[in-house]
């Protein structure tokens, strides 16, 4: 009588043994397949950007994380195109969970060396954690998340040296709820510092909200030219919000700009200064090689600007900025030319 509910006992016992080895050998061969698949597809895309004139190069390529994760380690990493751009970067990892592969975590170990020979640029950035965050769709990406610890970049544009500390970075791109072909970008710097010495103790926070109208398609692998009209003012950028503010002043721009296909700006801006003197003087000591123009704008400011008081009860000079075709004017006068803005690969 007792015996038979032990034998069913141990048949039960059995069966589950025998389901948990088959499931583990399951999941085990379908791990490797997988990664076997994400070997081939890696190297598969590094040929067709080599076809495409980009040359992706990556030292000790590894793929991990069994039995829960994708793990993918590349030290030594470069890119380079047939314009001799270049990015180089000591290594860089990927991690993705196999039951949620859309969201994949990367972290990118400095120093970073970027090349531009055709911008006459140079730069090269280091930093104490880089990570970025993004989530795929079927066909695009969806959102990318970036968060820079203690950033520290330095190099030269154009014959002239620049740099800047950091204490934290952040960038987050999306598309726009609501509105899917409208990309939604946010950045921000925090305790901004000039490498200039005589701009020590000046620290300020930068923050831009930017709003690019049929810019979803750049997640998708578009490049930024082909967005751009090929007649009238060019493709709009909505500035929404951006500020520098930092020691008792503060400096905000909004408004809408077009850049078209030569690089040209066209548009109307919202400049909104508060202390402008001690902003002025901090620009200048962070700029030096143009800190007489940074005077001419300031007094111009004083003279045509509209001062209001904010809800703070501090006082701001608000000023219409003009751009037509990179010539920037306030009301019938003239603040100067930009040199145009490189959006393409000539």
């Amino acid at each position: 009588m007792q015996s038979e509910p032990k034998r069913n006992l141990k048949l039960r016992y059995g069966l589950l043994s025998g389901f948990v080895v088959l499931l583990v050998l399951g999941w085990t061969g379908a791990w490797f397949f997988l990664r076997a698949e994400l070997d081939r597809q890696l190297h598969e895309q590094i040929r067709y950007l080599s076809s495409r004139g980009v040359a992706v190069s990556c030292g000790q390529l590894h793929i991990g994380g069994f039995p829960f994760r994708f793990e993918v380690s590349c030290e030594a990493s470069a890119v380079l195109d047939d314009l001799g751009r270049s990015a180089e970067a000591h290594q860089l990892r990927t991690v993705a969970l196999v039951y949620k592969p859309w969201h994949i975590i990367a972290e990118l170990a400095g120093p970073l060396r970027l090349l531009d020979p055709v911008a006459a640029l140079t730069a090269t950035a280091d930093w104490e954690s880089a990570r970025t965050s993004v989530i795929l769709s079927t066909t695009a990406v969806d959102r990318i998340d970036v968060s820079v610890e203690e950033l520290d970049v330095s190099g030269q544009a154009h014959g002239y040296d620049f740099g800047f500390l950091a204490d934290k970075a952040e960038l987050h791109v999306r598309t726009l709820p609501g509105e899917p072909d409208t990309l939604e970008i946010f950045a921000s710097l925090d305790a901004l510092a000039s490498r200039v010495q005589s701009a020590a103790g000046y620290q300020p926070d930068a923050r831009v909200h930017l709003q690019i109208e049929e810019g979803a398609a750049l997640l998708k692998g578009r490049p930024f030219i082909d967005l751009v009209p090929a007649g009238g003012p060019g493709l709009p950028i909505k500035i929404v919000w951006s500020s520098l503010e930092g020691d008792g002043s503060q400096l905000e721009i909004s408004g809408q700009i077009a850049i078209d296909r030569e690089g040209l700006l066209t548009g109307n801006l919202m400049l909104s200064l508060t202390g402008l003197n001690q902003l002025s003087k901090r620009l200048a000591e962070c700029f030096p090689a143009s800190a007489d123009y940074i005077t001419t704008v300031a007094g111009v400011a004083l003279s045509l600007g509209e001062k209001v008081e904010r809800d703070d009860g501090q006082y701001a000079i608000r000023l219409p900025i003009r751009f037509d075709r990179n010539r920037i004017s306030t009301g019938v006068v003239p603040l100067g030319t930009l040199p145009p803005v490189r959006i393409g690969d000539g």
